[in-house]
């Protein structure tokens, strides 16, 4: 585990958001840069969980990747949390990592102010790995996350793994954010996410 804080460790974590997610977009918009055509669904705090970090390594070991970032991407890494703590938001994770240790670097720093820490004031997070194969969005708002993939082999790898915890579908997605009788934005959530 190692968390980010001098640019020239961010710059690649950056370069990468900006590859996988198309800059102030939210739902029901796509999130993803149109390389990514195949989505899973699951509720934004599982995020935050030990079993999402157990079952995310295991998915990298069977793809043969050997770690993640987990970044803030509201509040600005740069604005908000290089500013004030001298950190980006962003950590990096080895599949040697333990869950522990991904949940206390999440609710742990920064030690100066932990009210401030990443599970508790992220309100959008990207998960991705240098290779670019993938991209989890989360947004707190919505308390949804959805998992991109490039390929449908990725996916499902993925889904194998993680289980019926995802949800089925981008339509029980949109009802579990939104609420099943929301009618805006649902037709757009649904054209851009359902595979």
């Amino acid at each position: 585990m190692k968390l980010v804080s001098i640019n020239s460790d961010y710059a690649p974590v950056s370069n990468s958001i900006n590859a996988a997610i198309v800059s102030d977009a939210c739902f029901p918009g796509q999130v993803f840069s149109q390389s990514f055509t195949r989505f899973s669904f699951l509720t934004f705090d599982e995020l935050l969980m030990p079993d999402f970090f157990i079952k995310l390594v295991r998915f990298q070991r069977a793809i043969g990747e050997e770690s993640f970032w987990f970044s803030c991407i509201e509040p600005d890494p740069r604005l908000y949390f290089n500013e004030h703590f001298d950190f980006f938001g962003c950590v990096e994770f080895a599949v040697e990592d333990e869950a522990e240790e991904y949940c206390n670097a999440l609710n742990n720093f920064p030690e100066t102010s932990l009210a401030d820490a990443l599970a508790h004031s992220a309100n959008q997070i990207v998960i991705l790995s240098q290779s670019g194969k993938w991209a989890i969005y989360g947004n707190r708002d919505s308390e949804i996350a959805i998992c991109a993939f490039r390929d449908f082999s990725s996916q499902d790898v993925f889904q194998s793994i993680y289980g019926d915890d995802l949800f089925p579908n981008a339509e029980s997605a949109f009802n579990f954010a939104y609420g099943e009788c929301a009618n805006e934005g649902k037709g757009l959530f649904l054209e851009n996410y359902s595979t």
